[in-house]
C-alpha cells in the first residue's frame, strides 16, 4: 500500500480506486465510502473531486437500502441518495483494473500480522481475489483458536478497506477444521486441491496425503 500510495499521492485515493474498480456497478454515497474504505471525511473530500474530476467516477442519483442503528431495515427500506459511481467510460479503466489487480495491497506477511492479534492462529491460506483467481469459492481461510470475535472481524473490515472489496473468508476452531479435513469436507478440499498460496501453517496440512479419488 505503501508503494501505490507514493504512486498515487496518498492512502486514501488509492482505496477510493479500489473501492471503485472492484465494485463496478455500485454506487456508494459519501458516508460508504468512508466507512468501507475506513478513512476520515477530510482526506475524502479532495480525492473524491480528484478522481471526478479525472473522469474515474461520476456523481449519480440511486437507491441506498436503509438499516437501525442495529443493522435491522428500516420501515422506509430504501431511499434515494446522491453518491458516486465507476465510471465505465473512463478510457483506462481495463489498464488500471489490470494494474490493481497484479498489485496486492498488501504482502503475506502483512495478513499473519493483522491476524495474529485476533486468536491463537494455526493456519492462514490465501485464494481467490488475493491471487486473481476469481473462480475460488473462498479468499481465505483462518484456523485457529481462542479466536476474540470482536478483532477478528474488526480486522477482516481493515484488510477490506485495503483490498477494496469484500473477502469471502472462512474461520474455523483447529478441532473443527481437522476434522473436516479428515471426512474430506469438499470445502475444505476445494481450497486446498486449488491454486492457493500457505502464509502459515503450524498444522502440517502441506504434510497431509491427498484423498484417493476413483
Amino acid at each position: 500500500m505503501e508503494i501505490l500510495a507514493k504512486l498515487f499521492g496518498s492512502v486514501a485515493k488509492v482505496k477510493i480506486i479500489r473501492l471503485f474498480l472492484f465494485n463496478a456497478g455500485r454506487g456508494y454515497d459519501f458516508h460508504d465510502i468512508i466507512s468501507r474504505a475506513k478513512i476520515t471525511p477530510e482526506a475524502a473530500r479532495p480525492e473524491i473531486k480528484e478522481l471526478e474530476r479525472a473522469g474515474l467516477i461520476r456523481r449519480r442519483i440511486f437507491y441506498k437500502s436503509t438499516v437501525d442503528k442495529h443493522g435491522e431495515p428500516t420501515t422506509d427500506p430504501k431511499r434515494k441518495v446522491s453518491g458516486w459511481m465507476l465510471d465505465e467510460r473512463f478510457p483506462y479503466l481495463e489498464a488500471m483494473n489490470k494494474f490493481f489487480t497484479t498489485i496486492p495491497p498488501m504482502q503475506n506477511r502483512q495478513i499473519l500480522t493483522r491476524l495474529a492479534q485476533t486468536g491463537k492462529i494455526k493456519l492462514i491460506i490465501i485464494s481467490g481475489f488475493f491471487i486473481q483467481n476469481p473462480n475460488s469459492r473462498v479468499d481465505l481461510l483462518v484456523v485457529g483458536d481462542h479466536f476474540r470475535n470482536a478483532a477478528f472481524e474488526s480486522t477482516i473490515a481493515r484488510i477490506e478497506s485495503d483490498l477494496g472489496k469484500e473477502v469471502k473468508y472462512v474461520a474455523l476452531e483447529t478441532e473443527e477444521f481437522n476434522y473436516r479435513l479428515g471426512i474430506y469436507d469438499k470445502l475444505i478440499r476445494d481450497i486446498l486441491d486449488y491454486p492457493h498460496v500457505v502464509v502459515i501453517d503450524k498444522i502440517g496440512i502441506q504434510r497431509t496425503p491427498a484423498p484417493f479419488l476413483v
